[in-house]
């Protein structure tokens, strides 16, 4: 029998997301965490064939999280599942181990389809992905290095980076993250650190350049 564990803490999220795993697999045994600390515990005390896992799972630290994953399961598949947008982090993932990167605004047929690689022993990167890296003249050397950089940032980090990047101002970031306006700036000082830029309009330069930007500019 196919055992899942889906990690997010969105639970209509997970919800769907094992509806539509039951759909193809009927006898699939799903379980839930709403935590990266309750991943690893769970995943230390049961056996599982995959983990469908969000990139800002509470408690996850980015790449990392794939290292203490694969120490506890070495032959788990992982398949990320995240609103971060896939052009900027899927090859990062994927490099770190992971078996494919699937977008929250995909489609029922595209997860289930990358489920069913994934499952199959296969990696699985969805036709936007696909046709964003033969596009880019460069793109094993362009992504390395920009995945070189976020791999250095949180969780909180690469979802603060985000909203930025999207117009967002710190007021509003801070209202939607429900987080003090102070504690937004350091983290947005943070971010230009790690990505080696001294403002905003430098980061969405860095990121636009390499076509790696979230939905705001598509």
């Amino acid at each position: 029998m196919l055992k899942t564990l889906i990690a997010d803490d969105h639970g209509v999220i997970a919800l769907g997301a094992g509806m539509m795993i039951s759909e193809i697999y009927p006898d699939c045994e799903t379980e839930m965490s709403v935590s990266f600390e309750n991943t690893v515990e769970i995943l230390r005390r049961k056996s599982f064939d995959i983990l469908v896992l969000d990139i800002n799972i509470p408690g996850g630290n980015n790449v990392s999280m794939l290292q203490e994953i694969f120490t506890i399961q070495p032959d788990l598949k992982v398949m990320m599942f995240s609103s971060f947008p896939e052009e900027t982090y899927a090859v990062l993932y994927i490099k770190a181990g992971a078996r494919g990167f699937v977008s929250k605004t995909c489609t029922v047929q595209e997860f289930q389809t990358a489920f069913r690689v994934i499952m199959s022993d296969g990696i699985f990167m969805s036709d936007f992905l696909t046709e964003h890296l033969l596009r880019n003249t460069n793109p094993d050397k362009e992504i390395i290095s920009l995945s070189a950089q976020i791999s250095k940032l949180s969780a909180r980090e690469m979802e603060i980076m985000d909203h930025l990047i999207a117009g967002k101002s710190t007021s509003e970031i801070a209202h939607k993250l429900m987080l003090a306006l102070p504690t937004v700036s350091v983290y947005k000082n943070r971010i230009f650190q790690k990505m080696k830029v001294s403002n905003l309009s430098q980061l969405i330069k860095k990121v636009w350049e390499l076509g790696n930007t979230s939905e705001y500019f598509k």
